[in-house]
């Protein structure tokens, strides 16, 4: 498992997940919160076309959202609370 680097505010960070590995993602949640990790291909669409890799409920700690196949040439992650 590859994690990608933790940021506190919006940002795009650029990295490279090598072969076989997972992107993931760590979220300080809360309790009863859910979480999605979504990916898109393509930030230019009007609109951005979000796809979830994977949701998780909050546990008042740190959780980890995974996309366990990161198989496009390029993609855009975001974590959303899911509404």
């Amino acid at each position: 498992t590859w994690e990608a680097p933790v940021v506190d505010e919006p940002t795009i960070t650029g990295f490279a997940v090598p072969a076989g590995a997972t992107a993931a993602a760590r979220v300080t949640s809360v309790l009863g919160q859910d979480y999605a990790l979504q990916y898109t291909t393509d930030l230019k669409t009007n609109p951005v076309v979000w796809t979830d890799a994977d949701t998780g409920a909050g546990t008042g700690g740190e959780i980890i959202l995974e996309d366990s196949t990161p198989s496009d040439a390029m993609r855009f992650y975001r974590v959303i609370i899911v509404p």
